[in-house]
């Protein structure tokens, strides 16, 4: 995600922290912004959370996402 104003950070801050989804949310360096870990039951899920929560948060200029298929160590 590319947030580019400290007013918008803030709000989306925020608006993310209201996310029932949302299990983290950090703040980054390097390409992205922000990093959201999202937990849901599966990708028909996962485009709902998106078309009714992230794309309507005020500020997010861009989104990428990434999934994890299954944890190979810890």
């Amino acid at each position: 995600m590319k947030i580019r104003s400290a007013p918008a950070l803030t709000r989306f801050e925020r608006d993310v922290s209201r996310i029932q989804e949302v299990m983290e949310c950090h703040l980054m360096s390097g390409n992205r912004d922000i990093v959201l870990r999202v937990v849901v039951a599966d990708l028909s899920t996962f485009d709902r959370f998106m078309k009714a929560n992230l794309m309507l948060v005020a500020g997010i200029r861009r989104m990428r996402s990434s999934f994890i298929f299954r944890t190979m160590l810890k």
